[in-house]
């Protein structure tokens, strides 16, 4: 995350790291592609969520809004994410899923 390459570590560092793996599974790319530190300094310093999200496929405009808060460059934004996913802590019904057939 940013704030543990300037080398502060906190709980929202994690949620930078989910942010990095949810892209790369939704896109099938990797995010950050630094070869040393100095690269990935200038990774950060041109950083656009906009031109990041536009990169996850069309039709995904709540996993696209995700990604904004988890990729977030401010870690202090990046809590307002467990807002938004308590939505998701909810049991699931597994009754009409058909894998089970």
């Amino acid at each position: 995350s940013p704030e543990q390459f300037r080398g502060e570590v906190r709980p929202e560092s994690d949620w930078f790291a989910l942010g990095c793996v949810a892209y790369e599974l939704l896109v099938g790319q990797r995010l950050l592609k630094p070869k040393n530190l100095l690269q990935l300094a200038n990774q950060f310093d041109k950083w656009d969520i906009e031109k990041i999200v536009l990169r996850v496929p069309e039709g995904q405009h709540q996993l696209r809004d995700h990604l904004r808060c988890l990729l977030e460059m401010d870690h202090t934004k990046r809590s307002k994410l467990m807002e938004k996913l308590q939505e998701f802590r909810q049991p699931l019904d597994v009754a009409d899923w058909n894998c089970f057939d």
